[in-house]
């Protein structure tokens, strides 16, 4: 009777701390959402040349309108726009506001020395 008694105990403090772990890992996979001033930028010219605005905005806007890689420009860092129309069927038009301030709201991430960023509101 003792024995199955401590067996039973020792099953469900294994189960209590698996679903406390499980829960953790949960809450650690779903990112923050941020607050960033910055610039949208058209990723592919801005690396490539370093072109920014001036001569390059039409271009830019175009290129960001039709779905080129495109980033966003803070003072500190460039993070590389994450756009997932699987998943973000609301995601907000960027090309009005192409190598203009804007604020954003979002999910930052930084994997292997990369800085990506899921936009889900701009202004």
């Amino acid at each position: 009777m003792k024995r199955s008694f401590w067996i039973l105990a020792v099953l469900a403090v294994v189960g209590i701390a698996t679903f406390s772990i499980a829960q953790e890992k949960k809450a650690a996979d779903k990112p923050a959402v941020v607050t960033m001033k910055g610039q949208v930028i058209d990723l592919a010219c801005y690396l490539a040349k370093g072109a920014l605005a001036g001569d390059h905005q039409g271009c830019a806007e175009a290129c960001v309108k039709g779905g080129a890689s495109t980033g966003f420009k803070t003072k500190d860092k460039t993070y590389l726009v994450i756009k997932d129309p699987m998943h973000q069927k609301d995601a907000p038009d960027l090309s009005k506001f192409v190598n203009k301030d804007a604020e954003i709201t979002g999910n930052a991430f930084d994997k292997d020395g990369i800085n990506g960023v899921v936009i889900l509101t701009i202004k």
